[in-house]
């Protein structure tokens, strides 16, 4: 069988499953939902996978191991976890079914343990368990706060947020896998492949909660604009101070390329979705 298989059939079930959901009670907030949900899993992923060394995919997709591993977290943590976190919320499960599916995770992780497709370093499968049902609770409480009447900003600035980053994240990640118009390095690092996707991450959640901030509180796009502009002007300095290296052809128009798309997407989320 090939390694690649059980993450192709996770992640077709996936999507077929949360367009079923969607389709049969759509709401938008159900939408925005597994968007923050996905984002808060990447994120956590990349503290514990990537800076912690905790696992590892090994899904085949392609040749390099590490550009290997950051899609097979693509998979698990972008659209398999935010869709059972949708069906938790969306059929408004009871604590007992969130702790079986929970425990359910549990075993496919232990299952692709044993096919060789996934490999733990310190990482404990009852880690696995135990993360899966806070993240459940948490999504079933962010679904019940997102349903308020109230016009809470920093719930805004939140869900905004990593809805954004997932987006972001899913781009950014195939960009870089697939071709090389992003690399980013600094020489912090040995592992050429480990720096891009670190700094690519950090770089994109500094944007993004910026803009995600300056959506949400500003009082009008001036301020937004301004603001993009500044992040333009500054990353193009550390491009030019040589502290940060893009090996983009037109880095300037790369850069303000990137961000322009970036503020669209928040812009998008903010006005389409957030308030509905």
């Amino acid at each position: 069988m090939s390694q690649s298989l059980p993450f192709f059939i996770l992640l077709v079930f996936s999507l077929l499953l949360t367009v079923f959901i969607l389709w049969r009670k759509w709401n938008k907030r159900l939408l925005l939902l597994f968007l923050f949900i996905g984002g808060l899993a990447h994120l956590l992923d990349f503290f514990i996978m990537f800076i912690l060394n905790s696992y590892v995919y090994k899904p085949h997709f392609v040749q390099n191991n590490y550009y290997d591993n950051m899609l097979g977290s693509l998979v698990s943590q972008t659209f398999v976890y935010p869709t059972a976190a949708l069906i938790v919320v969306a059929y408004n499960w009871s604590i007992f079914r969130v702790f079986l599916l929970s425990f359910l995770f549990m075993g496919i992780e232990t299952l692709f343990l044993s096919l060789g497709i996934y490999e733990h370093f310190w990482w404990k499968t009852f880690y696995t368990g135990i993360f899966m049902f806070i993240g459940f609770l948490i999504a079933k409480k962010w679904y019940e706060l997102m349903n308020r009447g109230d016009d809470s900003k920093w719930r805004n600035v939140l869900t905004l947020y990593f809805a954004a980053f997932v987006i972001s994240g899913i781009g950014l990640s195939l960009i870089t896998v697939f071709t090389s118009l992003n690399t980013l390095s600094t020489g912090f690092f040995s592992v050429g492949e480990r720096e891009q996707s670190i700094l690519a991450t950090i770089y994109i959640g500094i944007v993004i909660f910026l803009y995600s901030m300056s959506v949400v509180y500003g009082k009008n796009s001036l301020y937004t604009y301004g603001l993009l502009c500044i992040i333009c002007a500054v990353s193009y300095s550390l491009v030019i101070l040589n502290i940060l290296e893009i090996t983009a052809v037109y880095k300037l128009l790369s850069i303000c390329l990137y961000n322009v798309i970036v503020l669209i997407i928040i812009k998008s989320i903010h006005n389409r979705l957030l308030f509905l």
